[in-house]
């Protein structure tokens, strides 16, 4: 069993607990028994572990540690933080006038460091100063709702062709140029009503699900259809609605996928799905307070955000 075992300059020592069964191989392929495989990484060398920096991360690490103080901070505490942090290898100073620029602090009697309101919002979000940024530049050109800029925010993954469909597929095509994911580049390829029902190879039933395909989920007129975002916005507004307007459970969703669209989504990653969904509108609610001026137009988007929300949790 392995966790965090003990925090870089919190704790000095961690602990690590390797269960085994004597005599046993978890592997057929391996034929080691797990006792030995234990002696080896307790004998063994232990690697480096280095991360990656990250200019945004640290950048966001940073503002959520200024809005830590309602009166503003000074400068040398936030050096001193800077000291503690893992990777902390980028330009202090920089950081500061960034996020000056940003309007997400500001510097208070010429020595606090303090967040302005932006800030406080952005750093009560779930998201990163990048992203926030990006958002707010969104909602001011007024071309997307505040669900859309929302679903934008964490795509839907694992979707999948069925079982059904693949076997169908596979009688037509080679396996070397087939997969079950739903928005993979072989599938994406096919949908064309048109070109598949020109092409003999393909059977009724799967020229069916393309048509349905089609006019469901790819169904925008972008000129990069089906390779744009649309139809994966297309399929997570559907979700969406299925959940908050039609009051399907994650089992109904699954069962509406399978049965209307031959698409097959595991209940768990429905489930991870909607949670972040939550995350992603309160973020975004949270940001909106901060925005100054902010267009009327989402203000009643904005007020039934706690409604959506809810219905999401039930």
């Amino acid at each position: 069993m392995l966790g965090r075992a003990g925090r870089l300059k919190k704790h000095d020592l961690g602990r690590v607990y390797l269960l085994i069964e004597p005599g046993k191989n978890y592997s057929s392929r391996n034929k080691t028994t797990e006792e030995n495989i234990a002696i080896s990484l307790l004998n063994g060398k232990i690697k480096d572990f280095e991360l990656h920096p990250d200019e945004d991360r640290s950048l966001t690490e940073l503002l959520a540690f200024i809005s830590m103080f309602n009166e503003g901070v000074e400068k040398a505490v936030i050096y001193k933080f800077n000291d503690d942090v893992i990777n902390a290898n980028y330009e202090i100073e920089g950081f500061l006038n960034k996020l000056i620029n940003s309007r997400l602090i500001r510097l208070s009697n010429g020595a606090l460091y303090k967040s302005t309101f932006l800030g406080q919002s952005v750093a009560k979000s779930f998201l990163t100063v990048e992203t926030s940024l990006s958002i707010i530049e969104e909602l001011k050109k007024k071309e997307k709702k505040i669900s859309e800029i929302v679903l934008d925010l964490k795509s839907l993954r694992n979707v999948y062709l069925t079982k059904k469909v693949v076997a169908d597929l596979s009688k037509h095509r080679p396996a070397k140029y087939s997969s079950n994911n739903f928005f993979s580049s072989s599938n994406l390829s096919l949908m064309d009503a048109n070109y598949v029902k020109k092409r003999k190879s393909f059977s009724d039933d799967f020229i069916k699900y393309v048509v349905k395909w089609t006019n469901e989920i790819f169904n925008c007129d972008c000129k990069d259809n089906p390779y744009c975002e649309c139809g994966r916005l297309n399929l997570e507004k559907l979700i969406l609605n299925l959940r908050v307007e039609d009051n399907f459970s994650i089992k109904e969703i699954t069962e509406y996928l399978e049965d209307e669209l031959e698409i097959m989504i595991y209940m768990g990653d429905i489930t991870d799905y909607l949670e972040n969904l939550i995350y992603s509108f309160e973020s975004i609610s949270n940001i909106c307070k901060g925005v100054s001026n902010l267009d009327p137009i989402y203000n009643e988007e904005l007020s039934d955000i706690p409604n959506i929300i809810e219905r999401i949790r039930k």
